[in-house]
């Protein structure tokens, strides 16, 4: 049995700890906030590892014996650090990104295993097998539960009131429009009929990013509010749902949407200051006398 460390090594101890639970912090963070699409983020996430590896060194030296080389210890505390980081961060963000938690959450969660295994040089005998396989199935099958119990909530929340994702068969108008950094869409009005599936083809035009994002009025300035606030971080939050587009200076996009209920359908550029300054528009979405009558929407050109 090890013994316990001593009153001296007490501070080196607490050290290696608060290193090693910021360090996931860090990843987990990096995860949260744009780690596949922000380049700052990347940073953040490197910060973790250097501080998970440095406070596993200093663990390591806390009186016991380790055969490994400096270079093995940075190599396993750095995958051991990026799956946590992955399985902590997919796990907080699945509600806004369920897509990505879908695959982040067991990824990470998988490679924090065989990372522990070998920082506690684990023989890997059947029992150890077993509760890999078993347990990363779960944590396989739980995300892939919860991704379609927050996708399903996502499409009856929102996308009832707006529409929903349309079919390339099924598109009825092709609208082209571009954005630029005067922070204008080159079409802000635009009229379609319920039931129409538009196919929307997005061109920047500009030096800036944008984005083209359909929805409610309130939920456009509630999210547009949120990306102002997290932007002040110094983060970036990325966009996976099917009524977004995030498109790069010189890049052309397309969006197909069918547009079931009558009423107002906003859209806006939702990066940071752009929507404030005034880059937004609105789908007017006159009613279909045919399909009120029915009371219905149509789905795929038929009527229900």
């Amino acid at each position: 049995m090890a013994s316990l460390p001593s009153t001296l090594s007490f501070p080196r101890l607490h050290t290696a700890t608060a290193l090693k639970y910021a360090g996931i912090s860090f990843i987990a963070g990096a995860v949260n906030h744009g780690f596949f699409s922000e380049s700052r983020s990347f940073v953040t996430a490197a910060i973790g590892m250097v501080a998970f590896v440095l406070g596993t060194w200093l663990d390591h030296q806390h009186g016991e014996e380790n055969a490994r080389s400096l270079f093995q210890q940075i190599l396993i505390g750095a995958l051991f650090s990026i799956g946590l980081g992955f399985f902590t961060g997919g796990l907080q963000h699945f509600p806004d990104s369920p897509g990505r938690s879908l695959w982040v959450v067991p990824l990470g969660f998988t490679v924090s295993i065989f990372a522990l295994a070998q920082i506690q040089q684990i023989r890997w005998q059947r029992r150890a097998w077993l509760y890999a396989v078993l347990a990363s199935a779960v944590v396989l099958a739980g995300s892939y539960a919860t991704y379609r119990v927050y996708a399903g909530h996502a499409d009856d929340h929102s996308h009832s009131l707006i529409g929903e994702p349309g079919q390339a068969a099924n598109v009825t108008h092709t609208m082209s429009m571009d954005m630029n950094d005067t922070m204008r869409f080159s079409h802000d009005d635009i009229e379609v009929t319920q039931g129409d599936t538009i196919r929307f083809v997005i061109r920047n035009t500009g030096k800036l990013p944008h984005e083209f994002v359909l929805g409610t009025r309130e939920e456009l300035a509630a999210h547009a509010k949120e990306m102002a606030e997290h932007a002040a971080q110094g983060h970036a939050m990325p966009h996976d749902e099917p009524n977004m587009l995030s498109v790069a200076p010189g890049e052309t996009k397309t969006l197909i949407w069918q547009f079931t209920q009558p009423g107002v359908v906003d859209f806006a550029c939702l990066i940071a200051g752009h929507f404030e300054a005034g880059m937004k528009g609105r789908v007017v979405v006159r009613a279909n006398p045919a399909l009120q009558a029915s009371g219905g929407h149509s789905h795929g050109g038929h009527s229900h």
